[in-house]
């Protein structure tokens, strides 16, 4: 009798030792969503003793049989072994009881947790995350928690706000026809809503994409706006200008020296106007933009850069002929072997095809 009262102290001794291993640690709080806040030591402490409960306790009971099993065949006492029997399997029912009852108590945490409370708005739901082992470290930290706004209807994650925009590649500027594509963020990088806006100031100039895609129309400068969707403050921009394309240019040249077809020829005129020569008629049409042609188809064949044949040309390029000995004439090439020039007196300014209806000498690009 003396022995199992010592037996039944080691035990409790034992179980005491056990639960208390985690309360000496510091009293951490988990905030469960709202409702109040739970010392951390409690949940583990309830979290021990239904592990040992669950564990150890039957585990004891099975062996404190087994002893009182062994004590009693050792004393060959017939009677003894019998009720020594008796009490062993009262201790394995017992056991297995405890065992059943401590997991049905852990299905019904985790049934009230996943069909009835919310994890992030219940207190009960935050104890039995703890109690069932089962808290990520998402639902739970102790070392770090997360911004919240408390209100009538529980809690929430605070959103994150966009505080400014980097435009991190950019042009200042392109050329008509040319696409180029800004890229941009939204900072801080962990931002609830990073989505980006884009807007050209003058879309008639160069139009702006929503996934930040550019596209030059025609000359001109345009301001280029990325703005935060979720917080208008927040925006970065950049100016763009856009400048023709060669070809764009060498068109415009040939557009612009059309407008005086059927005008008169004068030899050693400069009008466009009121009469021309051939020399006249491409020295004041580039002169229109910016470009300065010496006077004579002579002077004007060394200007600009050599193009080697008339397969080769392009839109606004001078081509030369010559009588001979020397260059004589001077046209301006439209494109599809066709010319624009100031020709004669009896015809005036006109187009001729082919372009090599006489013996070209040279060709010279002014653009370039």
């Amino acid at each position: 009798m003396g022995d199992s009262m010592k037996n039944k102290k080691k035990l409790i001794a034992v179980i005491v030792s056990l639960i208390s291993i985690d309360s000496v640690s510091a009293m951490e709080v988990v905030d469960c969503g709202g409702l109040g806040s739970v010392p951390y030591v409690m949940i583990r402490f309830i979290n021990r003793i239904i592990n040992i409960i669950k564990v150890i306790v039957p585990v004891i009971l099975i062996i404190m049989g087994m002893i009182d099993m062994a004590k009693a065949t050792t004393a060959s006492d017939e009677k003894q072994m019998q009720t020594s029997r008796k009490m062993f399997i009262k201790r394995i029912i017992y056991a297995v009881m405890v065992l059943f009852v401590v997991s049905i108590v852990q299905l019904l945490f985790t049934i009230l947790q996943t069909s009835v409370f919310q994890k992030e708005n219940n207190l009960l739901s935050c104890v039995s995350c703890v109690i069932g082992n089962d808290c990520d470290s998402e639902e739970i930290d102790l070392k770090e928690t997360t911004a919240t706004s408390t209100g009538s209807k529980g809690s929430k994650t605070k959103k994150i706000k966009v505080t400014r925009v980097v435009i991190t590649s950019k042009k200042s500027s392109m050329k008509v026809g040319d696409k180029y594509t800004v890229t941009s963020k939204a900072m801080p990088i962990n931002a609830s809503n990073t989505k980006l806006t884009y807007k050209s100031s003058k879309p008639s100039v160069a139009t702006i994409s929503s996934t930040g895609k550019i596209k030059a129309k025609k000359t001109g400068t345009t301001t280029i706006t990325v703005q935060s969707a979720s917080n208008k403050s927040a925006k970065d921009s950049f100016k763009l200008t856009i400048k023709d394309s060669l070809d764009s240019k060498r068109q415009k040249v040939i557009d612009y020296a059309k407008k005086f077809l059927g005008n008169p020829y004068v030899y050693g005129g400069t009008s466009l106007t009121q009469g021309t020569d051939c020399s006249g008629f491409t020295m004041g049409v580039y002169k229109h933009f910016g470009y300065n042609l010496p006077r004579t188809s002579g002077s004007q064949s060394g200007y600009g850069k050599k193009v080697s044949s008339l397969s080769n040309a392009k839109p606004g390029d001078l081509l030369f002929y010559s009588n001979g000995t020397r260059i004589n004439h001077v046209a301006l090439y439209m494109g599809n072997n066709k010319v624009i020039h100031a020709s004669n007196p009896s015809t005036g300014i006109k187009t001729t095809s082919p372009a090599n209806y006489r013996t070209i000498a040279k060709i010279r690009r002014v653009i370039y």
